[in-house]
């Protein structure tokens, strides 16, 4: 099942990556329209308008138990949804409830909220379920919108919560995600000016990984990773200027990445392939190539995660930690001396040597005296790196304060 957004609706637009991987209906997209009502029509407006959508693009509603009203509720139970082409690929939705739904001329259908329990994706490479999924202020196109490719065909959203997230990749390994939250907010021209995300508690076990990856996971002394993930980000239309503030990856008992950018040259025309759902990469790379840098910060917060890394490398070196460290600040300069710049050298050198002994923070910050445009960084990068720590006003700190 594809959903994709309305130019036309005021409210959030829905980032395609984000409900494809939450509604896994969308493994079933293939490339021919299936007719309307292959499945046997429920005689409600709105049910059915839900229903040709799942049907899209050679997916197939098998059966559904039943359909109920309950005031501004309509109900959907059990239903199963197969894709033509690959009769091992099954789709369950246990409860499918769809509030304040209107249905307008053509098969648009709008939602005041969209609750979905008892997700279930199988197929011959593994599975992927949902215990809850909820979405409000949702905007659907239609059937004919998403086959045509209609500049419509984007879906929006106000807020999204998914709980009771469980992936397997078969032999590629598996996970689960306690809760996935998002919103977008302050539309201005349909486009949103600020929004928020959270995605709590990926919890990966060595057990669930295959081979190689539960052997890297292990040899760090490590039998499960639990990592969360959140941020917030902001866009200001009359200065251009996007900031991403405090995105925070989070590993237990391991170490903790925050990152904060600023950029400038962020047009409207840009925002609105970014948030279309539906946006085009041709168009999207040469916009991006137009923006700039303005800050950049990041911070590396160490609970364990250096001291295993660096103990496993000391022992497949036949060292200890304490001679591994030693090894590699003596080669810091060596190392760094490709940077042709002798007190920027001196001071990485200094604040990585601090680290690696005792390492309890390191600080990469970027602080342009005037934004300087990305095509700038990636022509300087491939031709003269040696010159970007000056240009980006690089500094790096060891073992401060937050």
């Amino acid at each position: 099942m594809h959903f994709f957004s309305s130019s036309a609706v005021k409210s959030r637009r829905l980032p395609a990556f984000t409900l494809s991987a939450l509604m896994a209906t969308s493994i079933l997209a293939g490339s021919s329209f299936a007719p309307a009502w292959a499945y046997e029509p429920t005689g409600n407006d709105v049910a059915d308008a839900f229903l040709d959508l799942l049907e899209v693009q050679e997916g197939s509603v098998k059966s559904y138990t039943s359909v109920e009203e309950d005031g501004e509720t309509v109900r959907i139970k059990g239903i199963e949804l197969a894709n033509e082409q690959d009769e091992n690929a099954l789709i369950t939705i246990g409860t499918t409830d769809l509030t304040g739904g209107e249905v307008a001329e053509g098969g648009a259908l709008s939602l005041e909220e969209m609750a979905l329990e008892g997700v279930k994706m199988d197929s011959k490479d593994g599975s992927f379920a949902i215990a809850s999924l909820t979405v409000s202020d949702v905007e659907l196109p239609s059937a004919e919108e998403i086959e045509s490719g209609s500049e419509n065909a984007g879906p929006s959203y106000g807020s999204l919560e998914a709980a009771g997230i469980k992936v397997d990749a078969g032999p590629e390994g598996a996970f689960t995600v306690e809760r996935l939250q998002t919103s977008l907010d302050n539309y201005v021209d349909d486009i949103p000016t600020s929004g928020t995300f959270s995605i709590t508690n990926v919890e990966i076990k060595a057990e669930d990984l295959d081979e190689e990856g539960r052997k890297n996971l292990t040899d760090l002394g490590y039998e499960k990773l639990n990592i969360s993930v959140n941020g917030k980000g902001s866009w200001d239309p009359a200065t251009q200027v996007a900031s991403f503030e405090d995105v925070a990856v989070e590993m237990q008992n391991a170490a903790a990445l925050n990152v904060s950018v600023k950029l400038g040259g962020v047009t409207k025309e840009l925002m609105q392939e970014l948030t279309s759902g539906a946006g085009d990469q041709d168009k999207i790379g040469p916009m991006m190539q137009s923006t700039s840098l303005s800050a950049l910060n990041i911070r590396l917060d160490n609970s364990s995660l250096v001291e295993r890394i660096l103990d496993k490398q000391a022992k497949d070196s036949g060292t200890d930690r304490a001679g591994l460290v030693e090894q590699l600040k003596m080669g810091l300069p060596l190392m760094l001396s490709i940077l042709q710049n002798a007190d920027f050298e001196k001071s990485v050198s200094t604040a990585v040597g601090d680290f690696l002994g005792d390492p309890k923070s390191l600080t990469v910050t970027a602080q342009p005296s005037a934004p300087v445009p990305v095509m700038q960084i990636m022509g300087t990068a491939m031709m003269a790196p040696q010159a970007l720590p000056q240009i980006l006003g690089v500094t790096i700190a060891a073992n401060t304060a937050k």
